[in-house]
């Protein structure tokens, strides 16, 4: 303490503790100050200590009530108030310590009778279950041995508590805040945030990003072809004249839609391009046995399982093949266009017209019009794919958290673990079209006079 500072302190308190200037009424002035703990206990004993005394007696009832519901026979009683004097005596030493020390007094120090009653407290709960667990285990023990494995139930759970308390305390007791500083920092981050104003733009920029992305992964979803309707469609018009032969362009037209489908997805998602491996790898059938890392392996002797999860039938010929190679060079590209199965599958619906297979123009329109959609579906995927979002907003939106939202949604088809698993997809379209047009063609109920509902039904009343 500085020697011409502490004589002019002492008297600035006792003018601001002691003073007798006259107040109006309803007016009083509070002051904290003090410099050791001798300061602080002449304050506390002042003001404070008879609302201490009172939580203590509080205290005291509620440790009374709980232990044992006033069951002196068991001494659970009188154990909790020997922990409640135990407690006192510990608040007491520990001020009297720190007064006979001269340490400094700091803010966090005025609850410290209160942090030392509720870990008393809470120790002599623990001791108290690690009596009644002891009483409950039966045996023929003594009341010390009984106290004794209590205690030693409980005791390392209560040192190792008490230790980490003495180390926070102490680390406590030797830091000071500056109050300054708090302040100081305060400001800082009002002005922080008040320079943020111009960041709303960017906000809308964000939601506009994320928005334009959430509906591109929706709209590529949507876009995905399904062959539950075009499957039906070919089951219902393409079963005349000769059953063997009708079979054979339903299966064929069927396997030409697929294999575009294929072809597209492979240029659009990595997983399905090595899920379904190159042309080479469609000209045999596959399961998920035959397959590896590397690519697809060949069944010594043995063949595919078509009842296993993952089969695929043989998707391509040779000769096929050879044309779509060929006509993939004609086009300029590296992979033959995805578009030329369907107009396979389209030139087939019509020549199973010409031979009779199918019954009526309206029924081949109507294949055509199903394979013209898938179609469309694809071409729809390969154009949201292709037409990137404009990198500005990449470049402008910056806030990590939601761009990484953002970022797992641009490619829905990619090997993330939100992806589309369009192989899947895929598998199972082949599966249910191949039962559709082999099966559920021929196997449909016949008709009943009664329809399920008396007509009357319908007509019973007005409201829908």
């Amino acid at each position: 303490m500085d020697p011409i500072a502490e004589p002019w302190e002492k008297e600035f308190i006792d003018l601001v503790f002691h003073n007798d200037i006259p107040k109006p009424e309803g007016l009083g002035t509070y002051a904290m100050a003090a410099r050791s703990y001798r300061d602080a206990v002449g304050q506390m004993l002042a003001k404070n200590m008879p609302l201490f005394a009172m939580g203590f007696i509080s205290i005291t009832v509620f440790v009374t009530l709980i232990m044992g519901k006033l069951n002196l026979l068991q001494h659970r009683v009188l154990i909790g108030l020997e922990s409640l004097l135990a407690i006192g005596l510990t608040i007491l030493s520990t001020f009297g310590l720190c007064f006979y020390l001269g340490l400094p007094y700091y803010d966090l120090h005025s609850i410290m009778p209160f942090l030392i009653l509720g870990i008393g407290i809470d120790d002599t709960l623990v001791v108290v279950q690690s009596l009644e667990n002891v009483i409950a285990a039966g045996g023929t023990w003594t009341p010390e041995e009984r106290v004794a494995l209590a205690l030693k139930q409980s005791g390392v759970s209560i040192t190792i508590t008490t230790l980490t308390d003495i180390f926070a305390f102490c680390m406590g007791a030797t830091t000071e805040k500056s109050d300054a500083g708090d302040v100081w920092n305060f400001e800082e981050v009002v002005l922080y945030f008040r320079s943020c104003d111009g960041i709303r733009v960017l906000v809308f920029l964000l939601g506009f990003y994320v928005s334009i992305v959430a509906g591109r992964w929706w709209e590529l979803w949507k876009a995905i072809p399904w062959s539950l309707d075009p499957a039906t469609i070919v089951a219902t018009h393409l079963r005349s004249g000769d059953s063997e032969m009708a079979l054979k362009y339903r299966l064929t037209i069927m396997r030409y839609m697929h294999l575009g489908i294929i072809i597209c997805m492979q240029t659009l998602s990595s997983r399905t391009e090595k899920h379904f491996g190159e042309l080479e790898d469609l000209l045999d059938e596959q399961c998920p046995s035959c397959r590896s890392a590397e690519g697809k392996a060949s069944h010594p002797g043995t063949r595919c399982r078509s009842d296993e999860p993952g089969y695929i039938p043989r998707m391509l010929t040779e000769k096929e093949k050879e044309i779509l190679e060929n006509l993939g060079r004609l086009y300029g590209s590296e992979k033959p266009p995805y578009w030329i199965p369907m107009v396979w599958a389209c030139r087939l619906a019509e020549d199973a017209r010409r031979k009779g297979l199918v019954d009526t123009n309206l029924g081949l329109q109507s294949i055509i019009s199903e394979i013209r959609g898938v179609r469309t579906r694809l071409g729809q995927c390969r154009d949201i794919d292709n037409v990137n979002i404009p990198l500005v907003y990449t470049q402008l939106v910056f806030f990590m958290g939601w761009l990484e939202v953002a970022e797992m949604l641009i490619n829905p088809f990619g090997e993330d673990e939100d992806d589309f698993d369009v192989h899947l997809i895929v598998e199972r379209n082949i599966k249910m079209a191949n039962f559709i047009v082999r099966e559920v063609v021929w196997n449909l109920p016949d008709i009943d006079a009664y329809h399920g509902y008396p007509e009357a039904v319908f007509y019973k009343s007005e409201k829908v």
